[in-house]
Protein backbone atom coordinates (compact mmCIF):
# COMPACT_ATOMS: atom_id res chain seq x y z
CA UNK A 1 0.00 0.00 0.00
CA UNK A 2 1.46 3.35 -1.04
CA UNK A 3 0.79 6.15 1.44
CA UNK A 4 1.77 9.76 0.96
CA UNK A 5 3.66 11.12 3.96
CA UNK A 6 3.49 14.90 4.26
CA UNK A 7 5.93 16.89 6.33
CA UNK A 8 4.63 19.87 8.30
CA UNK A 9 7.61 22.09 9.05
CA UNK A 10 7.64 24.05 12.29
CA UNK A 11 9.50 27.37 12.22
CA UNK A 12 12.69 27.39 14.33
CA UNK A 13 12.15 28.92 17.74
CA UNK A 14 8.37 28.55 17.70
CA UNK A 15 8.33 25.84 20.38
CA UNK A 16 10.54 27.88 22.68
CA UNK A 17 8.22 30.88 22.29
CA UNK A 18 5.18 28.77 23.20
CA UNK A 19 6.99 27.30 26.22
CA UNK A 20 7.86 30.79 27.42
CA UNK A 21 4.22 31.83 27.15
CA UNK A 22 2.74 28.68 28.75
CA UNK A 23 5.57 27.68 31.07
CA UNK A 24 3.82 28.67 34.28
CA UNK A 25 0.75 26.52 33.53
CA UNK A 26 2.28 23.85 31.33
CA UNK A 27 1.67 20.60 33.27
CA UNK A 28 -1.99 21.16 34.10
CA UNK A 29 -2.65 22.89 30.77
CA UNK A 30 -1.15 20.07 28.75
CA UNK A 31 -3.06 17.38 30.65
CA UNK A 32 -6.34 19.30 30.30
CA UNK A 33 -5.75 19.81 26.59
CA UNK A 34 -4.88 16.15 26.03
CA UNK A 35 -8.00 14.96 27.85
CA UNK A 36 -10.32 17.59 26.31
CA UNK A 37 -9.63 16.87 22.66
CA UNK A 38 -11.81 14.52 20.65
CA UNK A 39 -8.65 13.18 18.99
CA UNK A 40 -6.92 10.07 20.25
CA UNK A 41 -3.61 11.30 21.71
CA UNK A 42 -0.73 8.95 22.38
CA UNK A 43 2.72 9.64 23.74
CA UNK A 44 5.17 7.13 22.33
CA UNK A 45 8.70 6.21 23.32
CA UNK A 46 11.43 6.46 20.70
CA UNK A 47 10.98 2.78 19.86
CA UNK A 48 7.23 3.24 19.21
CA UNK A 49 5.95 1.87 22.51
CA UNK A 50 2.89 3.43 24.14
CA UNK A 51 3.71 5.57 27.18
CA UNK A 52 0.34 7.32 27.50
CA UNK A 53 -3.09 7.38 25.79
CA UNK A 54 -5.78 9.94 26.58
CA UNK A 55 -9.15 8.74 27.83
CA UNK A 56 -10.99 8.99 24.50
CA UNK A 57 -8.27 6.88 22.92
CA UNK A 58 -8.62 4.28 25.62
CA UNK A 59 -12.43 4.31 25.47
CA UNK A 60 -12.96 4.37 21.71
CA UNK A 61 -9.86 2.98 20.06
CA UNK A 62 -7.66 0.93 22.30
CA UNK A 63 -10.41 -0.84 24.23
CA UNK A 64 -8.74 -0.97 27.60
CA UNK A 65 -7.13 0.76 30.53
CA UNK A 66 -3.78 2.49 30.26
CA UNK A 67 -1.98 -0.23 32.22
CA UNK A 68 -3.24 -2.76 29.64
CA UNK A 69 -1.74 -0.91 26.63
CA UNK A 70 1.26 0.82 28.20
CA UNK A 71 4.57 -0.42 26.80
CA UNK A 72 2.92 -2.19 23.85
CA UNK A 73 4.01 -1.42 20.29
CA UNK A 74 1.62 1.18 18.83
CA UNK A 75 1.96 -0.03 15.24
CA UNK A 76 0.65 -3.45 16.33
CA UNK A 77 -2.80 -1.83 16.71
CA UNK A 78 -2.82 -1.11 12.95
CA UNK A 79 -3.49 -3.59 10.13
CA UNK A 80 -0.47 -5.16 8.46
CA UNK A 81 -0.99 -3.19 5.25
CA UNK A 82 -0.73 0.15 7.10
CA UNK A 83 2.30 -0.71 9.24
CA UNK A 84 5.09 -0.02 6.72
CA UNK A 85 3.85 3.55 6.14
CA UNK A 86 3.27 4.06 9.84
CA UNK A 87 6.73 2.79 10.73
CA UNK A 88 8.30 5.04 8.08
CA UNK A 89 6.38 8.01 9.50
CA UNK A 90 7.58 7.14 13.02
CA UNK A 91 11.17 6.93 11.80
CA UNK A 92 10.94 10.36 10.15
CA UNK A 93 9.40 11.81 13.30
CA UNK A 94 12.17 10.33 15.43
CA UNK A 95 14.53 12.39 13.24
CA UNK A 96 12.70 15.57 14.26
CA UNK A 97 10.21 15.89 11.43
CA UNK A 98 6.47 16.59 11.84
CA UNK A 99 4.58 14.05 9.70
CA UNK A 100 0.95 13.76 8.56
CA UNK A 101 -0.61 10.83 6.72
CA UNK A 102 -3.93 9.05 6.28
CA UNK A 103 -4.12 5.35 7.03
CA UNK A 104 -6.82 2.65 7.02
CA UNK A 105 -7.77 0.89 10.23
CA UNK A 106 -10.79 -1.26 10.97
CA UNK A 107 -12.84 -0.94 14.14
CA UNK A 108 -13.26 -3.91 16.47
CA UNK A 109 -16.58 -4.55 14.66
CA UNK A 110 -14.72 -4.84 11.33
CA UNK A 111 -15.93 -1.51 9.93
CA UNK A 112 -13.38 0.05 7.57
CA UNK A 113 -12.21 3.49 8.71
CA UNK A 114 -9.74 6.06 7.44
CA UNK A 115 -7.64 7.89 10.03
CA UNK A 116 -5.65 11.09 9.90
CA UNK A 117 -2.36 10.52 11.71
CA UNK A 118 -0.28 13.46 12.96
CA UNK A 119 3.12 12.65 14.41
CA UNK A 120 5.11 15.31 16.23
CA UNK A 121 8.51 15.01 17.89
CA UNK A 122 8.99 16.04 21.52
CA UNK A 123 12.40 17.65 22.03
CA UNK A 124 14.48 17.65 25.19
CA UNK A 125 16.47 20.65 26.44
CA UNK A 126 19.35 19.74 24.12
CA UNK A 127 17.17 19.69 21.01
CA UNK A 128 17.16 15.90 20.74
CA UNK A 129 13.94 14.00 20.12
CA UNK A 130 12.93 12.25 23.34
CA UNK A 131 9.38 11.09 22.52
CA UNK A 132 6.69 11.23 19.85
CA UNK A 133 3.15 12.58 20.11
CA UNK A 134 0.70 10.73 17.86
CA UNK A 135 -2.73 12.25 17.29
CA UNK A 136 -5.28 10.28 15.30
CA UNK A 137 -8.79 11.13 14.14
CA UNK A 138 -11.40 9.12 12.27
CA UNK A 139 -11.96 11.03 9.02
CA UNK A 140 -14.08 8.40 7.28
CA UNK A 141 -17.18 10.62 7.35
CA UNK A 142 -15.24 13.35 5.54
CA UNK A 143 -14.54 11.10 2.57
CA UNK A 144 -16.73 10.99 -0.54
CA UNK A 145 -15.70 7.41 -1.23
CA UNK A 146 -15.19 4.20 0.70
CA UNK A 147 -11.77 4.04 2.36
CA UNK A 148 -11.27 0.42 1.35
CA UNK A 149 -11.65 -0.28 -2.37
CA UNK A 150 -12.74 -3.82 -3.24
Amino acid sequence: MKVKLLERPVPPGRDEEVLDILGFIAPSFVLSLIQATSDCVKILSMDGRIVFVNQIGLDELMGGALHEVRDSIWSAYWPARARPALEEALELTSQGRHIYCELPRETEDGDGRLWSVNLTPVFDQNGEVMAIVAMTRDITANMNHAPFPN
